[in-house]
């Protein structure tokens, strides 16, 4: 078991280094949609909301939602799992479909959700109530799978005893095509914003990208002096040595 804890800890990349407890559950996995006697068939569900800080792994056959490529889940401060989305779809605490979190991607093909890393989650410094679901939609472009838009979207829990509402719609920060996959932001040195890089497509650079609250706009743009692969792959950010992984 502890072989296969320390696998998913080296591939599983898309948790966040947050100093609180918001990446505290993770889903993974297929829906418990078709079964045969006796498999199983469904989401494996880790909560790392332990004393030890090692997590409890049990099937969770209630999901009717795939987790097997994108998967970004958030819990609340205190490590209660609050809301997750696959890139096409957003669940509540309870597992059903969030109000406004039915089909969020725009390309009607939903290939988003078979992709690592096509979304992520972060808390807003600025209302402890709100989340960012930064996402993207996938194209063919230069023989490949690509990402275009980039998008963005609110989830709220104002509402007293609220399960989350999320805007009716996501709006375009940034609508050129890149790699896909990748979208693993990493907190500023401020300890308020977020830098998110992404991988152009067609060209050897890298766009930074400064996320300020929900203002994101472009910092720079790097040119690389080796050659960078176009491939599917995951992204980790090291944050004391300001290098990316892949």
């Amino acid at each position: 078991m502890m072989k296969y804890i320390l696998i998913l800890l080296f591939f599983i990349s898309a948790g966040l280094l947050y100093s609180q407890k918001y990446d505290y559950t993770w889903l993974l996995g297929y829906d418990n949609g078709v079964s045969s006697a006796g498999d199983t068939f469904g989401i494996s569900r880790m909560d790392f909301n332990t004393s030890s800080l090692n997590p409890k792994i049990y099937l969770d056959t209630t999901l009717y939602m795939d987790f097997d490529g994108a998967s970004s889940c958030m819990s609340d401060r205190n490590g209660k799992f609050i809301f997750a989305t696959n890139s096409v779809k957003i669940i509540d605490a309870t597992g059903k479909t969030m109000i406004n979190g039915y089909d969020i991607d725009p390309d009607g093909s939903n290939f988003a959700s078979i992709y690592p890393q096509t979304s992520v989650l972060i808390p807003l410094i600025s209302d402890s109530n709100k989340y960012i679901i930064l996402h993207e939609s996938t194209i063919l472009a230069k023989g490949s799978v690509a990402a275009k838009p980039l998008m963005l979207r609110i989830v709220n829990f104002n509402t007293p005893n609220s399960l989350g509402i999320a805007d009716k719609k996501s709006k375009i920060f940034f609508n050129d095509t890149f790699q896909l996959s990748a979208m693993c932001p990493v907190r500023h040195a401020n300890g308020r914003d977020w830098w998110l890089v992404k991988p152009s497509i067609d060209r050897n650079e890298m766009i930074n990208f400064l996320i300020n609250d929900t203002t994101i706009s472009i910092y720079n743009i790097e040119k690389l002096i080796l050659l960078y692969i176009t491939v599917i792959h995951k992204h980790v950010f090291h944050q004391m040595e300001n290098i990316m992984l892949k």
